[in-house]
């Protein structure tokens, strides 16, 4: 018989209690209970497993997230509490966002959850923030006041993240790294084939994009649950209209909160851009000592006529791009996209 804790059960608790079960329902999975035999630990399981259950569909039914509980829990512990990210790499794709995650981390100033791109304002938004906050809890730390982070390149171009992140997270700071869409295509299809998720060509794959991707998004803004494959790995010329998506985030942050980042840059100059990127952040300026260029992909050259397509392609597009960051961010903040994509 499952048990049910109904959301006044939840709120005449102690902060303590609270917390304590907020997590145990959102990470006890695959815990082994030792000195039990299989029979004792089976049954001991489902009893565990039938209060998270409880647990969590109060959990979601109430949305905790957005209302007084996780904050009233919060308040009440101590500071070994689980965090939620100060900043969020949001993309784009295959324009270096991992290379990026690797230099910042190293930062004494900054604690890194164990694995990169957690997707939860895309993917795993069903969970709930107690999962979220959960996946933080290795960046815990007696040694001071510290920055957490989140990197999940897939939230620049999903239609949801946005508002979503603002929501939970409304002083949080994004940093966009942006790379000329042509070759961001190109690494982006090359990455797909890696994962044996395409097998056309890449002239084939582009002439096949809007009949894979035709009513993805209408479907996926009537329906938020929804996760459309084709949007996530078929989109290589829609994910390089960066305009479109920046426009989604400046209505939900302000420039202040926005730090965009060019790729050829950071390749270029990564102890500059790296510099940048802790002056935003407001953490003390330290050399960079390595630069660790991750996820380097290899592959043939691309077809000079499949280039001078996507060129074309994506003008209007940078144009506008050019124009909207112009008239919102102030000049001196502003990377040179042009000199890299223009020539």
């Amino acid at each position: 018989m499952a048990l049910v804790i109904t959301a006044d059960d939840l709120l005449n608790l102690g902060p303590n209690i609270l917390l304590g079960l907020i997590l145990l329902a959102v990470v006890w999975d695959r815990t082994s209970i030792p000195g039990f035999a299989s029979t004792e630990r089976r049954g001991l399981m489902d009893a565990i497993n039938s209060c998270r259950r409880g647990i969590l569909r109060t959990l979601y039914a109430v949305k905790l997230w957005r209302k007084e509980i996780i904050s009233r829990a919060l308040r009440g512990t101590a500071s070994a509490a689980p965090r939620l990210p100060d900043f969020v790499v949001i993309g784009a794709q295959r324009a270096g966002t991992t290379s990026l995650w690797e230099n910042v981390g190293r930062h004494p100033g900054i604690r890194l959850p164990a694995r990169k791109e957690l997707h939860f304002f895309d993917l795993n938004f069903h969970r709930g923030a107690p999962w979220y906050m959960a996946q933080f809890r290795n960046c815990v730390t007696s040694e001071g006041k510290v920055l957490v982070g989140d990197a999940s390149p897939y939230y620049m171009f999903h239609p949801h993240v946005a508002s979503r992140c603002s929501a939970l997270l409304p002083h949080v700071r994004i940093i966009v790294i942006l790379r000329n869409p042509v070759d961001r295509a190109y690494s982006h299809y090359n990455h797909e084939v890696r994962s044996r998720q395409e097998r056309l060509s890449f002239e084939d794959a582009l002439e096949a994009e809007p009949v894979r991707m035709d009513g993805e998004l209408a479907r996926m803004s009537i329906d938020e649950t929804y996760h459309s494959f084709a949007h996530a790995h078929y989109s290589y010329m829609a994910r390089g209209v960066y305009v479109d998506q920046l426009l989604a985030w400046r209505q939900s942050f302000s420039c202040e909160q926005i730090l965009l980042v060019c790729s050829e840059e950071f390749f270029e100059d990564p102890a500059k851009q790296y510099q940048r990127v802790l002056q935003f952040l407001g953490l003390r300026p330290i050399p960079l000592k390595k630069f660790s260029d991750k996820n380097k992909g290899k592959y043939p050259k691309m077809l000079p006529s499949t280039r001078e397509r996507l060129v074309a392609h994506f003008a209007p597009h940078n144009r506008r791009l050019y124009a909207f960051l112009n008239e919102s961010w102030p000049a001196g903040e502003l990377p040179d996209f042009a000199r890299y994509w223009d020539r």
